[in-house]
């Protein structure tokens, strides 16, 4: 099975955390330009952008973004996963709302096995400036509907938490 994580913050100052997040996931060692992708977002200026978008609608304290991370079962051409990551912005870009997602593929220079994708998600909402507050309900429902475009590219669906009572 394919692994759906999402990483935590270990920095108290949010603006700085942004920035290190999109930093490390845009990396040279690990990742090619070519294989970046942003949904709503320039991959240039993704920090500045998102950080615009937090400032016009005063939601700037607490952390405001999600960083998720995507590690596929089986080995797969960075061609096709690159493409299943597209859809996957896309679809985390209008879950729920109109978000901003920057996407990374890392290529592991040890093993082509280790190849994954890397999400920044801002929290803060285009158009209405709502914050995503994802619950263990919505994560349920955002991995099965991720589950559904990695069927289309025929990579091995994410593993699921149990949800009982919620």
């Amino acid at each position: 099975m394919s692994i759906f994580s999402i990483k935590s913050n270990k920095y108290i100052t949010h603006t700085y955390s942004l920035f290190e997040r999109i930093n490390y996931i845009k990396r040279a060692t690990v990742c090619d330009p070519a294989l970046m992708y942003g949904a709503d977002v320039s991959i240039e200026d993704a920090f500045e952008e998102m950080l615009l978008v937090q400032e016009a609608y005063s939601q700037t304290n607490g952390k405001c973004y999600y960083h998720y991370v995507l590690n596929p079962e089986e080995y797969l051409d960075k061609h096709i996963l690159f493409r299943a990551g597209i859809d996957i912005a896309e679809f985390i870009a209008h879950y729920k709302g109109h978000y901003q997602v920057l996407m990374t593929l890392h290529m592991s220079k040890e093993s082509a096995e280790d190849n994954h994708l890397h999400y920044i998600v801002n929290k803060i909402d285009l158009d209405t400036g709502h914050r995503l507050d994802i619950d263990l309900g919505a994560l349920y429902e955002l991995k099965n509907q991720i589950n559904n475009i990695l069927s289309v590219y025929g990579i091995s669906s994410i593993r699921q938490i149990c949800t009982e009572g919620i």
